[in-house]
């Protein structure tokens, strides 16, 4: 194994990861929002990514916001059924987030206490934009898992922004 840290083998995280796949059930519908946001070289924003809490991707819905020089991603996750195994993906690529991010952070930080506003900022997200579904997948267990094939397209971007919301 290699990760982007330039380390061989495997690492705690990855133990930790492989110890919940053990028993991958959804976490329980949590009423509370989980919002990260970076910015950098992409090596090092793919660390941070990486070792985001593996709950965080166990989450009913969860969105990744990814935007380089040229070009803009959205990728959101949303499980399906009650085991929780299998999920939704649906994406949407342009060349710019237009402040998405920001937009998204004002609702989560303007709704009440204990209750994201869930459809506002699927609103947010999806307004102006085509939402392409790509269909049903396996739940990732990690978020290297889940966010890894997303930054693969910034490879030649001197930095990028990345944001997660969790909710």
């Amino acid at each position: 194994m290699h990760d982007v840290s330039g380390r061989n083998g495997a690492t705690l995280m990855d133990a930790q990861a492989a110890e919940r796949v053990k028993d991958d059930k959804a976490a329980p519908d949590q009423d509370g929002c989980e919002l990260y946001a970076f910015s950098g070289p992409l090596p090092e924003v793919a660390v941070r990514l990486y070792k985001l809490p593996a709950d965080l991707v166990r989450r009913p819905l969860y969105m990744l916001l990814v935007e380089g020089a040229s070009q803009a991603e959205i990728h959101i996750f949303e499980r399906d059924g009650s085991d929780g195994r299998t999920g939704t993906v649906t994406t949407w690529q342009g060349a710019s987030l237009q402040g998405l991010p920001g937009a998204v952070l004002g609702l989560v930080m303007g709704g009440q206490a204990g209750a994201p506003p869930r459809e506002e900022i699927r609103s947010a997200v999806g307004s102006g934009r085509t939402l392409k579904p790509l269909g049903q997948v396996l739940c990732p267990a990690t978020p290297r898992a889940a966010f890894g094939h997303a930054l693969r397209l910034y490879d030649q971007a001197s930095t990028i922004h990345a944001t997660v919301v969790g909710l």
